[in-house]
């Protein structure tokens, strides 16, 4: 049965062409199918498996800023696969239950759906009371690479493209290092990154007195 629905926008689109006397040559429905059509059907993909590694690695020494030293380092990556083959990763940190909250929530939510309904697939990641910002940024990053190979775009195209070609690098290091003083460490280190070409830098300071 052929369908006969179409949107408010589709009957906005169709009551303007009727202003210039060209409503019985517009279709929507057979415009939307060609759009569908030219760009490989994206509008059809479904998300079938979201899945989160949680990682983790050990420093030789303890290294961190101002408020605690730590010889582990962890990350979460999560991964959004779609019946098309096509996959987006994303990254958050594993804080007070992330993981939990992807696996036991977030997964139930997004399975089933299109990745390309971002509006409809943030509002329902949320949910009513504001669901754990970290999981829900995971999900959300891997839901960003997913629609950007999907429709052939970059991030920055998908936000209505780039203001610049170029950006100005910091280096973020010279933490403080256990067992190593830092007027010993970070000298050599910011010396090291100068001559890498980094021309800003962000020291680690305050955890010890002059």
């Amino acid at each position: 049965m052929p369908q006969t629905e179409f949107s408010r926008r589709d009957w906005l689109r169709t009551g303007l062409a009727g202003t210039c006397g060209t409503v019985a040559a517009w279709s929507p429905l057979q415009n939307r199918a060609t759009a569908d059509e030219a760009r490989g059907k994206p509008s059809s993909l479904t998300i079938t498996k979201v899945e989160s590694f949680a990682l983790e690695h050990k420093l030789a020494k303890g290294i961190g800023p101002s408020v605690a030293l730590s010889n582990m380092r962890n990350a979460l990556l999560v991964k959004i696969s779609t019946d098309s083959g096509l996959v987006g990763w994303g990254e958050t940190a594993d804080t007070g239950g992330t993981q939990g909250v992807i696996e036991e929530h977030l997964k139930t939510v997004l399975l089933g759906k299109n990745p390309l309904e971002h509006r409809k697939l943030w509002r329902a990641m949320w949910g009513a009371n504001f669901g754990d910002g970290r999981a829900v940024a995971g999900c959300d990053l891997a839901l960003h690479d997913l629609r950007g190979k999907a429709l052939g775009q970059s991030i920055a195209d998908m936000y209505g493209g780039r203001q610049r070609n170029k950006v100005m690098g910091y280096a973020a290091a010279m933490n403080y290092t256990d067992g190593i003083r830092p007027e010993d460490q970070h000298p050599p280190e910011a010396a090291a990154l100068a001559k890498r070409g980094f021309l800003a830098m962000k020291i680690r300071t305050g955890r010890l007195g002059c």
